[in-house]
């Protein structure tokens, strides 16, 4: 609704039922108390100290480079500063309780996240750029490279170097921790449990991976389409591998699965392997491991090694 100039006076209940008012100020958009969207000529923002909410894609693909965001906001909404590639470093105010999926995705020179200490919650790939470097406050490790929350690891900093060694306090590895970065060695843990759904997924530099025993879950999709990936160790107290864990990772050829019972299997678990696979399980569990669910459908590739 666009009012003229010369109005001088509105009536009583003239907007009434009127759901969604939106204003502008600054080029900010908001939807009540809610920012939904900016002019993209916009490149420096300060957001009302009433604002208690970015909704998703805000900012999305923005020329912003840099922004103030009051502590009044509690939730940063889905890719809500995505593709925004001007934007360099962020601070999250205390404030902000939730940080949802894809909210800083693809900020290509984005270099530098300080989390505030009223935030409970960061959804995966919410910081997914290849050009972060650090993480500060809550929940960043004494080096900087990663966030962890309750002992899983949620967010790694892509642009700090390509080799890492998880931290030893780390349980579990979360949901798509290492998607798509340019990783070529990482160092599991001993004390790991748990590898989340697709959390080392389109890895496509990583060659090989060893999986130590304290493991007992690999998720869905957890190394799928590392097409790179020529040998993995399976610990042995592994008990359940997902579906399409290894899928797709197409110069895989040696596969070392220490239990000796076969763990639970999912739907190509192994697809689109390399033809001359080899999967080596320990002595007199080969039987086991062919006549397994999922496991029987790579029978002709299962050899048992005494060494396991």
């Amino acid at each position: 609704i666009t009012i003229p100039s010369n109005v001088t006076a509105i009536g009583n209940y003239a907007l009434e039922g009127c759901d969604y008012l939106i204003d502008i100020e600054d080029g900010v958009e908001y939807v009540d108390r809610w920012v939904v969207g900016v002019d993209t000529s916009v490149t420096t923002v300060e957001l009302r100290n009433t604002t208690v909410g970015i909704a998703a894609r805000s900012f999305y693909n923005s020329n912003i480079v840099n922004i103030t965001i009051p502590d009044s906001v509690i939730s940063i909404g889905d890719s809500a500063f995505e593709g925004c590639s001007a934007l360099t470093n962020i601070a999250i105010p205390e404030g902000v309780i939730y940080i949802i999926s894809y909210a800083f995705h693809d900020c290509s020179n984005l270099t530098c996240v300080t989390i505030g200490d009223g935030v409970t919650t960061i959804e995966p790939l919410a910081f997914n750029c290849s050009s972060i470097k650090e993480f500060k406050g809550k929940f960043a490790a004494d080096s900087g490279r990663c966030l962890i929350k309750d002992n899983t690891i949620i967010a790694y900093a892509e642009a700090s170097g390509t080799t890492y060694t998880i931290p030893d306090s780390v349980k579990s590895i979360g949901q798509q921790v290492f998607y798509f970065s340019n990783i070529t060695s990482v160092t599991i843990p001993d004390g790991v449990t748990e590898i989340g759904l697709a959390a080392l997924a389109y890895c496509f530099n990583l060659t090989n991976v060893i999986i130590p025993d304290s493991v007992t879950t690999i998720g869905d999709y957890a190394f799928d389409c590392n097409y790179n990936l020529t040998s993995v160790t399976i610990g042995d107290s592994v008990t359940a591998i997902g579906e399409r864990a290894f899928g797709f990772c197409e110069s895989l050829k040696t596969v070392y699965c220490k239990p000796i019972m076969p763990p639970t299997g999912e739907d190509i678990m192994f697809l689109n392997h390399a033809s001359y696979l080899k999967i080596y399980v320990p002595k007199g569990s080969g039987n086991a491991y062919k006549a397994k669910q999922y496991w029987s459908d790579y029978a002709d590739y299962i050899y048992e090694d005494a060494s396991l």
